[in-house]
């Protein structure tokens, strides 16, 4: 799992590991709950190092749903293994 930051006026990127913004009890929730990983990526999104720029924080993970994966329901979009999930959250004025 990680966390990419754009400045979409730039199209600058940076990749943040959630291991060192959460604790690692955190982390591991994060792999299985789709709304934690949205909040987790506002919570990126609102980092001070962001503020003043227009920031897109997209979370590329794989969400397990302790099922196989022809028993999962698809997840926020749609891929063809539907474990895997992208969120995407923006920020900025």
């Amino acid at each position: 799992m990680r966390f990419v930051v754009t400045d979409t006026a730039t199209g600058t990127s940076a990749t943040v590991d959630p291991d060192d913004v959460f604790e690692p009890w955190q982390v591991g929730q994060l792999a299985s709950r789709v709304d934690l990983l949205v909040t987790a990526a506002q919570i990126v999104a609102q980092d001070p190092a962001v503020d003043g720029h227009r920031v897109e924080v997209r979370a590329d993970a794989w969400i397990s749903t302790g099922r196989p994966p022809e028993d999962s329901a698809p997840s926020t979009q749609p891929r063809p293994d539907h474990r895997r999930s992208t969120a995407k959250v923006m920020r900025g004025g």
